[in-house]
């Protein structure tokens, strides 16, 4: 598990370090990324999506572990797939009902329009978007761009951002689409630790050893 965890929070950190680097150098902006944004995007997304999947995952193994003392089936995990709409929507529904740890804490977001968006332009991602470029040159469809709407609903932050940072518009929309990133990790990471303190302290009550606070 901690071998997990620590693959999960090297491939989003690397994927966070770069979009903080695009957004705070402005010449390795202009000269190495604003004529291959697309590109850019495609290994944000194919970082992230994959960071935020076995993140995902990784949670409902430890609520499984916690309600039945063993970890759920390959198949279980499997059958969702990549489609981390469906996982995060499990996995609130699985805080709800557990009744062994106090999450009073965490507010969930599964009604949350930034969350929703961008676990589904994540999930559109790696299930069609990723082979755009070979489905243009097939008779494949070509599946939607989702990040346009979300820099829509977005655009006077945008612009906003631009102006008082000094800012090319494609450094804003990065910086964005990276904090929606760090914000849905950083309320996951919460979720895990409670987890993660609960087996502790039982495991550490069986074998009389000291109470973990945090």
């Amino acid at each position: 598990m901690f071998l997990e965890k620590e693959k999960t929070r090297l491939i989003i950190k690397y994927g966070i370090q770069e979009v903080i680097k695009v957004f705070n150098d402005d010449d390795y902006y202009i000269e190495s990324i604003k004529d291959t944004e697309d590109c850019v995007y495609d290994y944000l997304c194919l970082i992230f999506s994959q960071g935020l999947e076995r993140m995902l995952k990784r949670i409902l193994c430890l609520d499984e572990y916690v309600i039945k003392n063993k970890y759920p089936s390959n198949k279980y995990l499997r059958d969702f797939k990549h489609d981390l709409e469906r996982l995060y929507i499990s996995l609130c529904n699985r805080v709800r009902n557990n009744k062994l740890i106090d999450f009073k804490m965490i507010h969930l977001r599964d009604k949350n329009k930034n969350t929703k968006i961008i676990l589904s332009i994540l999930t559109s991602y790696y299930t069609n978007t990723r082979y755009d470029s070979l489905n243009y040159l097939t008779d494949a469809p070509r599946a939607p761009y989702l990040l346009d709407s979300f820099f829509e609903m977005s655009s006077d932050y945008i612009k906003k951002e631009m102006h008082n940072k000094k800012k090319e518009e494609g450094q804003v929309e990065m910086m964005l689409f990276g904090g929606e990133i760090a914000s849905i990790t950083l309320h996951l990471r919460n979720i895990e630790n409670l987890y993660t303190k609960y087996i502790l302290n039982r495991h550490n009550n069986i074998y009389g050893k000291k109470k973990v606070d945090n």
